[in-house]
């Protein structure tokens, strides 16, 4: 008798476990199915066969975690977050809802909470490099570059070879936010009313920092004058600080200093000029430039140049307007200069046109020209174009015509050409 009871009741278990293994394989078949038609968009679908799943097995957490996906997908974030807050109550720990939520607040641009729901995820599971590589390209998509680097490397700490940080690393917002080596060549030259050669190398490296940008440059400059009067062939250096330093979110300095030992380049050079941006993606500045030519040759010794400039973003293009009014030696004179931009994918990749007219065309002018200052006007046109290339790669070249008076009534033509290589050092060095 006992023997028999044992057999039916061994018999009424097994029962049971095979339906139950057939309602469980049943399920996630359905499961199966919710899922390629939430895949292919037919969501609505999904969601009819995934509620029949939970009416069968309230505690399915996976087909939650699919109706809140799907939600989503519809840019129906508040369903979808009160679908994961559901699951998250009962699991505190469950991943695939922590990573849910993460994307769900990305995407409808609520970056500090997705932060935080990344580090919630860490707090549960500390190793998990999927957390905070999201909080890397979060942060990178604020511009909040250092911060995107920083989570980056602590991955890298974990595990060298990662691919997704390699990756990233190699995305055109971290290259084009880091330091950059430059190197650049100009050349200008006449032959009426007399022959001119002026060559000016350069070489430069840039630094930019959370308080802002500084440039170090050299300069190396050769200049032959050949005439009835004089025949010159010198050479000369030049060195350059540049800071834009930020002051809050809307204010900038430009703070530059050069020194130089040559006669033909300024003694010393020190310039400032504040910057503002306006709220229309425009931006003003007011400033000034003092030039001492102490080791020249010429009577003029000092010259002052104040400067005001506008500039403005329209799409992709970008102008600006800009005036100097100089003094030196008493006399004082007008220059304007108005510029425009043509961008393309990035503002590393552009095409320009210059306009400069007036007594000096350039702050430059009375770098490489100082031999001859006067104050007789001209009209300078220049063109060129900047590409990017390689990804970390900058060419830049530019060609100018110059109409100058020598004397009164007296023009000259003066040509130059411009190029520069530019390349952008790896992120974090």
């Amino acid at each position: 008798m006992v023997r028999k009871i044992i057999y039916y009741l061994i018999c009424i278990i097994f029962f049971h476990i095979k339906v139950f293994s057939q309602d469980t394989q049943n399920l996630e078949k359905k499961f199966e199915i919710a899922q390629t038609y939430a895949f292919e968009g037919q969501r609505d679908t999904a969601r009819y066969l995934l509620y029949q799943i939970l009416s069968t097995k309230s505690d399915f957490t996976d087909a939650k975690v699919l109706i809140a996906r799907t939600h989503a997908w519809d840019n129906d974030y508040d369903s979808a977050r009160i679908v994961y807050h559901q699951v998250l109550s009962k699991k505190p720990n469950y991943k695939e809802a922590i990573e849910g939520l993460i994307d769900v607040e990305i995407w409808d641009k609520n970056t500090d909470t997705a932060i935080y729901y990344c580090n919630y995820g860490l707090k549960h599971y500390p190793k998990e490099k999927a957390f905070t590589l999201k909080k890397a390209k979060i942060y990178l998509d604020k511009g909040k570059i250092d911060d995107a680097y920083q989570q980056l490397m602590i991955v890298k700490a974990k595990d060298s070879a990662n691919e997704e940080v390699a990756k990233m690393l190699d995305d055109e917002r971290f290259i084009l936010q880091n330091d950059k080596i430059q190197a650049e060549y100009q050349h200008e030259w006449f032959d009426e009313p007399y022959k001119r050669r002026w060559s000016l190398y350069s070489f430069s490296y840039l630094n930019k920092a959370s308080w802002g940008t500084f440039v170090g440059r050299v300069y190396s400059g050769n200049i032959k004058i050949n005439s009835d009067s004089s025949n010159i062939n010198d050479n000369g250096f030049q060195f350059e600080a540049e800071a834009y330093p930020k002051l809050d979110d809307k204010h900038y300095l430009y703070l530059g200093l050069s020194l130089s030992p040559d006669y033909f380049f300024p003694k010393t050079r020190f310039g400032a000029e504040v910057y503002r941006k306006l709220n229309n993606q425009g931006e003003i500045s007011l400033g000034f430039r003092h030039l001492n030519f102490e080791n020249s040759k010429t009577p003029i010794k000092k010259v002052t140049i104040y400067t005001a400039s506008y500039s403005k973003y329209i799409n992709s293009f970008w102008v600006s307007v800009r005036a100097y009014y100089t003094n030196m030696s008493d006399v004082t004179s007008w220059t304007y200069a108005f510029h425009g931009r043509k961008y393309f994918n990035n503002q590393e990749t552009y095409v320009f046109a210059e306009i400069i007219l007036g007594s000096s065309p350039s702050e430059q002018n009375f770098i490489i020209n100082n031999t001859e200052k006067s104050s007789l006007n001209s009209q300078k046109f220049r063109f060129g174009f900047q590409k990017l290339f390689w990804k970390r790669w900058t060419f830049y070249a530019a060609y100018s015509v110059e109409d100058a008076e020598y004397r009164v009534d007296n023009n000259h033509l003066v040509n130059a050409i411009e190029f520069r290589l530019g390349y952008f050092l790896p992120y974090g060095k």
